[in-house]
């Protein structure tokens, strides 16, 4: 009984660990994003200038 509690404690761990990893490579995801275009922006504005 023990044993299992204790199996089952590890799944739900790197069940979180995933969900966690997931959240934070969206949110890199967003932020590349927000940086691309943030570089372009730059890029445009300079060649314009």
């Amino acid at each position: 009984m023990k044993f299992n509690s204790i199996m089952r404690a590890k799944k739900a761990k790197k069940f979180v660990k995933k969900q966690s990893n997931e959240q934070d490579i969206r949110q890199l995801r967003r932020i590349t994003l927000r940086l691309e275009r943030v570089v372009s922006k730059i890029l445009k504005l300079t060649c314009l200038s």
